[in-house]
């Protein structure tokens, strides 16, 4: 995906650190696509339904509903939609999530390069 072709993609961003959200925003910003933030899954959720997005970009663990539920919720509703799901914990969550339907996933701490790159290519 070309930088141009980045502009007018919408991206969720949802993780219940403030610090991380603001971080995976201004990162994906920077590189043009459009890109609304949750703290929760119960947020997530009421975002996406007013503003679909092509990318989700989903903690796993979060208090009350986790990034587990919310992606298996919102790829039921939103047959496209491409998942990027990240954990500061074990990889054996990453692999679960990708059974859910992540295309790609990230292990915290990770860069601003890897996000975007991952984005890019969820996004394709």
């Amino acid at each position: 995906m070309s930088e141009l072709s980045a502009r007018g993609v919408r991206v969720l961003v949802v993780d219940d650190d403030v610090a991380v959200r603001g971080a995976c925003r201004a990162a994906l910003e920077l590189e043009g696509f459009l890109v609304d933030t949750a703290s929760d899954g119960f947020e997530a959720v009421r975002r996406f339904h007013d503003a679909p997005a092509r990318v989700l970009v989903c903690d796993i663990f979060m208090p009350g509903k986790d990034g587990f539920e919310t992606i298996s919720e919102l790829t039921r509703d939103y047959r496209g939609l491409e998942i990027v799901a990240m954990t500061g914990g074990e990889p054996l969550h990453l692999d679960l999530a990708r059974l859910l339907g992540a295309r790609e996933t990230l292990a915290k701490p990770f860069g601003a390069d890897e996000l975007v790159a991952a984005v890019r290519r969820a996004a394709e």
